[in-house]
Parts: structure tokens; sequence; C-alpha cells
């Protein structure tokens, strides 16, 4: 729908469990015009991190995309893959809370 700015995906067990879902919903998203995507309160794993990197590859948009991503647990690799992506990316912000003092020092 052209009316549907924002999805959250608050605490959705999916999101872990089927990664190649998620990636493809992001890339959906993404082309339908979606504004925001939230992952807030999830644990996301290493295969849904990859899955959203390679959605987000390439991506070029004429309005601003946000990903946003609150995930305690997301290890250096997997912040790595998604900056990675995102210098591939025109328009797309990656806003990330992360609550450990140690990891945003190292990122």
């Amino acid at each position: 729908s052209p009316c549907l700015k924002t999805i959250s995906l608050d605490s959705v067990t999916t999101v872990r469990s089927q990664p190649v879902h998620l990636g493809r919903y992001v890339r959906r998203w993404i082309a339908a015009g979606v504004e925001r995507v939230m992952i807030p309160n999830t644990s996301l794993g290493v295969e849904s991190v990859i899955a959203i990197a390679m959605a987000l590859c390439d991506t070029y948009r004429s309005s601003r995309f946000v990903l946003y991503i609150a995930d305690g647990s997301l290890i250096m690799a997997s912040y790595a893959a998604l900056l990675d992506a995102l210098a591939t990316c025109s328009n797309v912000t990656l806003e990330v809370f992360e609550r450990r003092p140690l990891m945003r020092q190292e990122i």
C-alpha cells in the first residue's frame, strides 16, 4: 500500500527463525516506498543480519529509507556486514541502539 510508511517488527520471532523471508520482505518494503522499518527488542541472529544486509545492497532511493535496529546481541561481524551493505546504498540510513558501552566503542 502506498500509505504504509512505517513497519515495526517488535519482538517478532519470525525475524530470527525465517531470515530468508525477512530479507525478501525488507527488499519489497524498500521497493514499495516504505520509509522506516523498525526491528526493536528482537534477537536477530547472524543469518537474519546477513539477509538484511543482502536486501540493502545496491539500494537506491529517491526518498529516505531508515532501518532501525535495537538488538543487544549483535556481534561485531554483524555490524560490519550491515555497514558494508550500507556503503553500496543511496538515501538509506541505519540507526542502531546499542546498550553495551564496550560494543559502542568498538563500532
